[in-house]
């Protein structure tokens, strides 16, 4: 049973739901009204995108905008403090969760002089700096969530955060959403043969997601065995592919289809999926996603990305930057199908355990009881 309805605000600066953080918050807002309590969310409205937020509609969100930049000494920042501060003391809220750390910088600032307890969360394994640390040791700064517990270790080492204000919980992912029975369009929107095995990654072409490696490895898997396999890219376009050299030959066994919405239907068609990334991670989002769509994944040993694929248990994990290494792993899953199925059947039993929507508001409510006890005392 609920212990009391909370009133919280949600706040990140960003304007578009497209990357983890964003999507992250929406699916937790979502979950949190669904168990009663009320949230308004702040999302940044300087050049947003209305497009992406039409999945608010229906869900009691109590959706809002600011223009927000990073926290500097200009107007524009001071400006953004007195809009947030406004509404902190018009909404009198229980609580803010401010997701990333430029919301937190704004938060902290328009909060000076309340009481009002902050949460906050971290999803990649960058180091610490000075600034950074201040804040999240800071008094206002109740507890920190990390996606992982390689973010917490970086965290704790670099910050010199004690590890008890520190909780690990893990992003989550709608499985009914990304459900291994989805039907896929994209083989016939994209040409492909029945009989071709497609190796699929979604990610951006950030140089740290490590396409560079994939499309290596991929050339490396072409050249052997694996002659019927293509590669699908999402996230990436045809521009950004031409930045890479590849073979002629090989480019037309690659396709970059952009952004899309419809991930579920793009992860269906795939075989396999691989995710080359090298640095600033927590526990890459569409690496959950593909295990909920009970795909084989080969992922490298970047952040907190093995928590999820065990070695060998629920996908294979490969050094980074090591594309030799990620093409043989490639080429085992789609050469032994039935040990990738039960890999992909693992994880995606991991995913329903530990990485539900509703297991991550609810661990995240208790987080929220327990900070409001601790600061009536």
């Amino acid at each position: 049973m609920m212990e009391k309805r909370l009133n919280l605000l949600h706040i990140i600066v960003q304007n578009k739901l497209r990357s983890g953080g964003a999507i992250q918050m929406f699916l937790l807002c979502r979950e949190l009204v669904r168990r009663g309590h009320h949230v308004c969310a702040i999302y940044n409205g300087k050049g947003r995108m209305p497009e992406d937020f039409a999945v608010f509609e229906n869900t009691g969100i109590d959706l809002r905008f600011i223009n927000m930049n990073r926290l500097n000494l200009s107007t524009r920042s001071l400006d953004t403090i007195r809009a947030l501060r406004k509404i902190i003391r018009d909404e009198r809220f229980d609580l803010i969760h401010a997701h990333k750390g430029n919301a937190v910088d704004l938060t902290w600032c328009a909060t000076l002089g309340m009481n009002i307890p902050i949460v906050t969360n971290r999803g990649v394994d960058i180091p610490l700096n000075y600034f950074q640390s201040f804040k999240y040791r800071s008094r206002k700064v109740k507890q920190l969530i990390a996606v992982s517990q390689a973010v917490k270790d970086v965290m704790v080492k670099t910050g010199h955060i004690p590890p008890e204000k520190i909780r690990v919980v893990y992003g989550s992912v709608d499985t009914t959403r990304f459900d291994p029975s989805t039907p896929s369009t994209l083989r016939d929107e994209l040409g492909i043969d029945a009989n071709k095995q497609v190796i699929g990654f979604v990610g951006n072409p950030n140089p740290r997601k490590g396409l560079k490696y994939l499309l290596e490895a991929f050339e490396q898997s072409i050249a052997d065995a694996v002659s019927e396999s293509v590669l699908v890219i999402a996230g990436v376009s045809a521009t950004d592919l031409d930045l890479h050299p590849i073979p002629a030959a090989l480019r037309t066994r690659i396709y970059p289809i952009g952004f899309r919405h419809d991930i579920p239907n793009v992860m269906a068609a795939f075989d396999v999926f691989a995710f080359p990334g090298i640095h600033g991670e927590g526990l890459t989002g569409t690496v959950r996603e593909a295990a909920a769509m009970r795909l084989p994944i080969v992922t490298t040993d970047v952040a907190g990305n093995c928590e999820l694929i065990e070695d060998g248990v629920r996908g294979l994990v490969v050094p980074q930057r090591d594309s030799w290494k990620l093409a043989d792993a490639l080429r085992y899953l789609l050469e032994h199908e039935e040990q990738a199925r039960a890999y992909a059947a693992n994880a995606r039993d991991f995913v329903e355990t530990h990485m539900t929507n509703e297991v991550r508001a609810a661990t995240i409510e208790s987080i929220y009881y327990g900070v409001l006890e601790k600061s009536k005392k």
